[in-house]
């Protein structure tokens, strides 16, 4: 899928958290984001429970947030169109100083 004059690579599968608060999303989407070998990839998603459940269209709207803070819907019907919510900045997580990958 192509976003401006940037290619950016296409996930196989996403894995999708749905938790009670915004920080454990963000703690959850921290650890993905300090665990990626591939940074552009975007495979973690995290969206808050409430949010999911006040949602009529939770599938195509942008409430779930990725690991790099950009707001992902789990069904883009159109992926060049850009989503008019703005980006939150995720932190790494520090929690886990050793490499989980060798």
């Amino acid at each position: 899928m192509k976003m401006g004059n940037r290619r950016e690579a296409r996930p196989y599968f996403r894995v999708v958290f749905v938790t009670t608060g915004i920080e454990r999303a963000r703690h959850i989407l921290g650890l993905a984001l300090g665990c990626a070998r591939n940074r552009d990839r975007r495979l973690c998603y995290a969206a808050t429970l409430d949010e999911y459940l006040a949602e009529t269209d939770a599938l195509r709207f942008p409430l779930f947030l990725d690991h790099l803070g950009r707001w992902q819907a789990l069904v883009n019907l159109h992926p060049s169109a850009r989503f008019e919510r703005s980006a939150v900045r995720i932190n790494p997580s520090v929690q886990f100083p050793l490499p989980l990958f060798p």
